[in-house]
């Protein structure tokens, strides 16, 4: 446990996306979606799997608050709004689809705490959060906009409360996460695991 929480950070980035990206695939499969209503959510999630590999292996020289902190939770943004775009008319979904909605903003979540990671040390935890929080609902809000101008698709306050429910759970994660990591080390930041 303690080799894997010790994993770069750009290793999670992309074992989450690629995780989507293997989940996505079976899934447009077994609901029947063409090929064009899913290539763009596919290759977007591709795009973040290979942005977060590439930045693994150069991380060493970056510095906190990069632009390649902000591209995993813009890419997803980009994910989740192309989902959005489509009607999926034809989709033979035989369950409810609810459950969707606090994943995918868990995952957000994920990233915009990551994106904004680097002014924890001045602003604290709670401001983190509430950064998060809001800047995930304002997101999901403008979602639902969105959603009411595609043929098809209705905006949803029941959605609304799954994806704040999606983003508090990606909060926890994130900081449960963080804090393993930090019990796991000596010295803070990745030093060396306490057997």
């Amino acid at each position: 446990m303690a080799l894997l929480v010790q994993w770069d950070p750009w290793t999670w980035i992309a074992l989450l996306y690629a995780s989507q990206l293997s989940g996505a695939i079976p899934v447009a499969i077994a609901f029947g979606l063409s090929s064009k209503e899913m290539s763009i959510p596919i290759a977007l999630l591709m795009m973040g799997t290979l942005h977060a590999v590439a930045a693994g292996f150069s991380s060493k020289r970056k510095t906190p608050g990069t632009f390649h902190d902000w591209l995993p939770a813009i890419i997803y943004c980009l994910f989740i709004f192309s989902l959005s775009n489509e009607s999926f008319r034809d989709a033979d979904v035989s369950f409810n689809v609810n459950f969707f909605h606090p994943l995918e903003y868990a995952v957000l979540a994920i990233f915009f705490c990551w994106t904004g990671h680097a002014v924890l040390p001045s602003k604290g935890v709670a401001a983190l959060i509430l950064r998060v929080l809001a800047g995930g609902i304002a997101f999901a809000v403008l979602d639902e906009l969105h959603q009411s101008f595609i043929p098809g698709r209705t905006p949803s306050f029941i959605d609304l409360l799954l994806d704040f429910m999606g983003l508090s759970i990606g909060c926890a994660i994130f900081f449960a996460g963080r804090h393993l990591r930090r019990s796991l080390t000596v010295g803070g930041m990745g030093a060396r695991v306490i057997s």
